[in-house]
């Protein structure tokens, strides 16, 4: 496992494209093992006289597309018993890395990849943070459907730490926040008990949570996010009590709210 480390870390494309193949085949018999790698052998060879394989967008776009269909094959077994983490951070940094004019095809790759692993892989949220980081730089949330269901579902069954899945919420609030698309009630409702969390982290994903509200009052059911456990960090925090006049309260309040809290104001940009 150490070799295929150092290549994922140093290799070119094409040797971290054929060390993944190469460990996908693992527990093929020697002729089908043979059979299952002799493709990809061929579509990363560069005849003499040819254009390289890192200077020809086609040929980069079938292989992709080649590995896209095996991927399949991680998904048995436990991520510990397979050791499949350095061969899933290669596949991601080579899909992400390829031109921005294969989007759709890296979206199916990092979408077939997620799938196909267990359902409990920390690798999951990994795979996961790469698709939103991309749908949020290319403005493209909608494409992964976000909802607060699945959210629920993937922190209930990943093996991660409390630490990360307050971290993954973060990505999540923060990818809606950068892309300024913000889905009801993706993000508040979506949150689960932060009080696993430390203080600070819990506090600061409920005032994130809270200043993204405020400032899309027709988006967020304000009042439900009242009753929301995890904002409960910030009760004592002045966003909060802005939550408050906003559900609740009237312009004048507002204004006293404001004159209070102007320093708020200007951290929160509001």
């Amino acid at each position: 496992m150490a070799d295929a480390v150092a290549v994922f870390s140093e290799g070119t494309f094409e040797e971290q494209i054929q060390e993944l193949v190469n460990y996908l085949a693992r527990g093929l018999a020697d002729d089908s093992r043979t059979a299952y790698i002799r493709p990809f052998q061929d579509a990363l060879l560069t005849p003499e006289g040819q254009t390289p394989l890192s200077q020809d967008a086609g040929r980069k776009k079938k292989v992709i597309g080649m590995t896209r269909e095996k991927v399949v094959g991680l998904g048995e077994g436990s991520d510990r018993d397979l050791g499949v983490g350095a061969h899933v951070t290669a596949l991601v940094d080579a899909v992400l890395g390829a031109p921005e004019t294969f989007t759709g095809i890296k979206y199916r790759v990092l979408s077939n990849l997620f799938n196909s692993l267990p359902r409990s892989s920390p690798l999951r949220q990994h795979v996961y943070r790469a698709l939103l980081n991309m749908a949020s730089n290319e403005g493209d949330l909608e494409v992964l459907q976000v909802n607060r269901t699945d959210v629920n579902r993937w922190l209930s069954e990943w093996n991660i730490s409390d630490q990360d899945k307050s971290a993954f919420l973060d990505a999540v609030a923060e990818a809606f926040r950068k892309a300024e698309t913000l889905i009801r009630h993706t993000v508040p409702t979506c949150l689960p008990p932060l009080g696993f969390c430390f203080v600070s982290k819990a506090l600061e994903a409920s005032t994130r949570v809270i200043s993204s509200a405020v400032s899309e009052p027709s988006i967020f059911e304000l009042g439900s996010l009242l009753r929301v456990d995890t904002l409960q960090a910030a009760k004592d925090h002045p966003l909060f009590a802005l939550l408050r006049v906003f559900t609740s309260g009237d312009l004048a309040q507002f204004h006293e709210w404001e004159a209070k809290h102007a320093s708020t104001l200007s951290e929160f940009g509001k």
